[in-house]
């Protein structure tokens, strides 16, 4: 892929966490000439070209691989000298975001296909001290924070030479960068800094080890979101507006509206005579009037401290944010605020109108293609805040999502690609798949439930994309199964399986030991698509006896009980806990055939009983469904049996708050947790097909 560059990197600085840094070279053109780069990096980098932006990156990819980006660049270079700067961030770091490795550039100019600069010989390169170095993660599952201080150089470094990764072409659309501003002031005013509140510590901050990447406090150079936590607001009063040259001085703030959820690099452009110190803080809902510095544990901070200039300055983070709420509060100095905005990072999706006639439905399906697009890119992502990992299960929805969205499975080809590819799981047992990938689990931790869902997703896949050869997939399936065969009892049941045991965010998921009926039921199903797939009787039979003993088992003659335990004389015995989505695992995964008549009374009550619009004292000893996954897996049902007015009156009712609010769709009920999760985009396609 590379004709002649060589992966470089800061001398004796590859394996030093959160190093950013700045390579240049020069190149010369003449008018009308082809010009393109090949590049990719690690961890992330931002591609200018004479000044301007021209890409982020690069996408994910498993360990020991790269993907490689190759960008035209003939529209925007000019007759003559031309400079092309790559700024790269180095992190080196355990998370679910970007994995720990070597960090390293790799870039070649072409001129009519002919490499004329290259790394490893043209390229210069700097350690830019401007971002600081030693400060907090972001969250548990990604990097770094960031915190920017421009009076600091950046300092001429020596390059090396790094070991050559195995290159993949990027197999994904480009992102879509288009830049919005957000101009509505909603509040104003004053804030004082309050130094008796206790600061917040996450478990990424004082969890900080071996399994767990990043700086120990003492060793920390800022601590800009314990100076968040401390601010007291006091607002003005003022009336809504337009931003148009905000004056802030030492202890004032202001809060923007975007007016729906955007993901992208934050921006604003500021003009300080003097020396200044400012925070910008960010949020998907405001608390109070402002942003909630604790809210589900990021630090949504990025402090700038600037040297006095005449020329604004016109800032961007360097790292992928989402938002709906910005706060800007000066702490020291004065400066004039004339704009914020963001650039895009998303997939390139053309929002479609759903033309239902119902304002509410079609700001659910805009809503819902808002959410995808922002959680999908180059892996699918739970959520583009503060995780972005590529979570199995969230991916089975995803996948439908994009297909129905695009008419295409580009992410997903790479996505389950990723796994097939990934050679070390060192912390997990062999034959389990990750939880999340690309992505580095020091602490061993994995979701036995995951690996299923991995091969539920893999069967519609091989139909949505005929041409994938599947025996690429056998080898990990069946390692998968031959893991999961040591946890069966003498009845065929999975009991007491290992890691971080998950069927919903609900009660549900206190009920997964020592049998879990769910678990079992989901099981099954996968051992039915495996010996059909791979034509393998043994495990067809294994999925039948299976799902005759959870029959016999679970069911009370009216619903699913969820688990059973061991007595201490060692008998299995049903613990009588019953939760709504057990019966939807039931009915999706192939243990009950609703059509059939004998399952008439349980098809009536699961319709007209249970659901969101359940009504207060129904059946009080099930334990009610969540959003994920209990809703979605009603939503299979619904579709199924033809109960499509009954989805869209349901859709409307559970989802319709939603997308007014955010303009996007939740992880749970409830604003507690991220507001735009990407499996949450499913409620698009259901609805679409229903209503067709």
């Amino acid at each position: 892929m590379f004709k002649k560059a060589l992966p470089v990197w800061l001398d004796g600085l590859s394996s030093v966490m959160n190093v950013q840094a700045n390579f240049d070279v020069e190149f010369e053109v003449e008018a009308h000439q082809p010009v393109a780069v090949t590049l990719t990096a690690a961890s992330l980098y931002r591609l200018t070209l004479n000044g301007a932006f021209v890409a982020y990156g690069p996408a994910r990819a498993p360990h020991d691989y790269a993907r490689v980006d190759q960008l035209d660049l003939s529209g925007l270079v000019v007759p003559g000298p031309n400079r092309l700067q790559v700024e790269v961030a180095g992190y080196h770091c355990l998370s679910f975001y970007t994995l720990k490795q070597g960090s390293f550039l790799c870039a070649e100019v072409l001129v009519n296909d002919k490499p004329v600069v290259w790394t490893g010989r043209h390229f210069t390169g700097k350690r830019n001290l401007a971002r600081l170095q030693k400060v907090m993660r972001y969250s548990f599952q990604r990097t770094f924070s960031e915190v920017w201080d421009l009076e600091r150089p950046a300092v001429e470094a020596t390059l090396q030479v790094r070991p050559a990764q195995k290159w993949l072409p990027r197999g994904t659309a480009p992102p879509d960068y288009t830049r919005t501003t957000v101009e509505r002031v909603v509040s104003d005013g004053t804030f004082v800094l309050d130094p008796s509140v206790p600061a917040k510590k996450n478990r990424y901050i004082q969890g900080v080890s071996h399994i767990l990447s990043g700086f120990p406090e003492a060793e920390l150079e800022a601590t800009p979101t314990y100076v968040n936590q401390q601010q007291r607001f006091t607002p003005s009063g003022n009336p809504p507006r337009t931003l148009a040259g905000e004056r802030l001085s030492a202890g004032d703030y202001v809060v923007l509206d975007a007016g729906r959820n955007f993901t992208g690099f934050l921006q604003c452009q500021v003009k300080a005579a003097k020396s200044c110190r400012f925070l910008v803080t960010w949020d998907e809902k405001l608390v109070d009037g402002v942003v909630d510095p604790q809210h589900i544990d990021m630090v949504n901070v990025v402090d700038y401290r600037l040297p006095g200039q005449a020329q604004p300055y016109h800032l961007e983070t360097f790292e992928v944010y989402e938002f709906r709420y910005v706060l800007l509060s000066v702490l020291e100095g004065e400066l004039e605020l004339s704009h914020v905005g963001l650039r895009s990072y998303i997939y390139p999706l053309e929002i479609q109108s759903l033309g239902s006639g119902r304002p509410v439905l079609d700001g659910i399906y805009q809503a819902a293609q808002e959410t995808w697009r922002q959680n999908t890119l180059d892996v699918y992502m739970d959520c583009p805040s503060r995780e972005r990992g590529g979570w199995l299960c969230d991916s089975y929805f995803l996948a439908q999502a994009e297909f129905f969205f695009t008419g295409k499975s580009d992410v997903e080809r790479v996505f389950l690609k990723n796994f097939v590819l990934n050679e070390r799981n060192p912390a997990l047992p062999p034959g389990a798949l990750p939880m999340c990938y690309p992505a580095d689990h020091g602490d061993a931790a994995w979701i036995p439930q995951w690996c299923l869902w991995y091969v539920l997703e893999l069967d519609q896949f091989l139909v949505r994309c005929p041409d994938v050869d599947k025996s690429e997939f056998q080898r990990l399936c069946l390692d998968l199964v031959g893991l999961l065969e040591q946890y069966a009892n003498g009845q065929g049941l999975l009991e007491r399986l290992p890691g971080w045991n998950f069927v919903e965010w609900s009660k549900a998921n206190d009920w997964v030991q020592d049998v879990n009926y769910p678990t079992n039921m989901l099981y099954a199903r996968v051992l039915e698509i495996l010996g059909n797939l791979y034509d393998q009787p043994a495990l067809l039979e294994r999925c039948r006896k299976i799902r005759e003993v959870v029959l016999r088992l679970s069911y009370n003659g009216t619903f699913f009980t969820d688990n059973a335990v061991r007595d201490p004389a060692g008998n299995l015995v049903n613990t009588g806990n019953v939760s709504e989505v057990c019966q939807y695992y039931a009915s999706v995964f192939g243990l009950v055939d609703l059509e059939q008549p004998a399952w008439s009374e349980f098809r009536e009550r699961l319709l007209t009983e249970l659901g969101p619009k359940r009504a207060a004292g129904v059946h009080a000893g099930v334990e009610p469904a969540n959003a994920f996954m209990g809703l979605y897996l009603r939503l299979e049902v619904l579709l199924k049996l033809g109960e499509h007015q009954r989805l869209i009156d349901e859709v409307e009712a559970f989802f319709g708050p939603m997308a007014e609010s955010s303009g996007t769709l939740w992880e749970h009920k409830n604003t507690s947790a991220s507001l735009n999760h990407g499996f949450a985009s499913f409620a698009g396609v259901a609805l679409r097909r229903a209503l067709a």
